[in-house]
């Protein structure tokens, strides 16, 4: 509860400071958002909270704590480059997959190599494990900066997937990774009374960039990569959807969704953002659940 009063007050006094630096819209995003002027760059704040309070629990050099730091200069420079120019287009994707890919590799070459689990059947990797689990982390990452398209959507997530986690470390006695994922959860619970329907404030890529990577560490950590494809579905799906839009209409020219990520679809057919935040929402907690049974907690 004290974590999560001290991340209030620090949204609260963050918003002020960054009341200037409004978010630029995309033009070819659901139109309802064109109206919206919002300051972005929120999840500097929350970073640097969830930084204050590891350090306070002496964990601040855990490798979560460093691709979150990592992650995020990377979603600080895309933002930073947004409100420059003025514009929905950051850097380049390809110098953007470039960082991502090598601080992913600079973490995991600290782990030891383990086998993945598949459902019950044990496969060894070997070298193999280093490519997979930077992969796990940098699509994890760009997934959730997906997801981060509506009021509360992608924070909810966050939220949902970490507890999920902090209930997987808890059960294999993982102290240090409960505490980060009760820490963080503190941070974007404050973070989400700003970023709920209608937002004060978005995360921006410093923010989604840096949390998706901390879950896919999180499912390497916890040697449950497969099984956070399941807890994630929503990200996947999101993720799909892009994939399926892209391919199809530079192929066709036809288009299988009125708008991607999938959350836009559903905002131009009539959903509000509550509704799909809700929905999401429900869908994730059931994943959960299925994921729960599976792991047998």
């Amino acid at each position: 509860m004290y974590n999560i009063l001290i991340s209030l007050i620090g949204h609260y006094v963050g918003r002020q400071c960054l009341l200037g630096l409004a978010q630029p819209i995309r033009e070819d995003g659901p139109k309802s958002h064109l109206k919206k002027s919002v300051p972005t760059m929120g999840g500097l704040i929350f970073i640097l909270l969830t930084l204050v309070l590891c350090f306070q629990s002496g964990i601040l050099s855990h490798p979560l704590c460093q691709v979150l730091v990592g992650y995020g200069f990377l979603g600080l420079y895309d933002d930073g480059h947004k409100v420059y120019y003025g514009s929905s287009q950051g850097i380049s994707a390809s110098r953007k997959f470039l960082y991502q890919w090598g601080l992913a590799f600079a973490v995991v070459s600290q782990l030891p190599v383990h086998p993945l689990n598949v459902f019950g059947y044990v496969l060894n990797l070997g070298g193999f494990f280093y490519i997979f689990s930077s992969f796990i982390i940098v699509a994890s990452s760009n997934a959730f900066n997906l997801t981060d398209g509506i009021d509360g959507l992608a924070v909810s997530q966050g939220i949902l997937v970490l507890l999920f986690f902090g209930v997987l470390a808890l059960a294999t006695g993982s102290e240090e990774l409960v505490t980060f994922s009760m820490i963080l959860i503190s941070s974007l619970v404050g973070f989400m009374c700003f970023n709920l329907y209608p937002a004060k404030l978005f995360m921006g890529d410093v923010g989604s960039l840096a949390v998706g990577a901390v879950l896919g560490l999180y499912a390497v950590l916890l040697h449950c990569e497969i099984l956070y494809a399941l807890v994630a579905l929503v990200m996947v799906i999101e993720t799909i959807s892009v994939i399926l839009q892209v391919y199809y209409y530079k192929r066709y020219k036809v288009r299988v969704f009125k708008m991607a990520p999938i959350h836009h679809h559903f905002e131009i057919i009539g959903w509000s953002e509550t509704k799909i935040v809700v929905v999401f929402g429900l869908v994730t907690l059931f994943m959960v659940g299925v994921s729960g049974l599976l792991y047998g907690l």
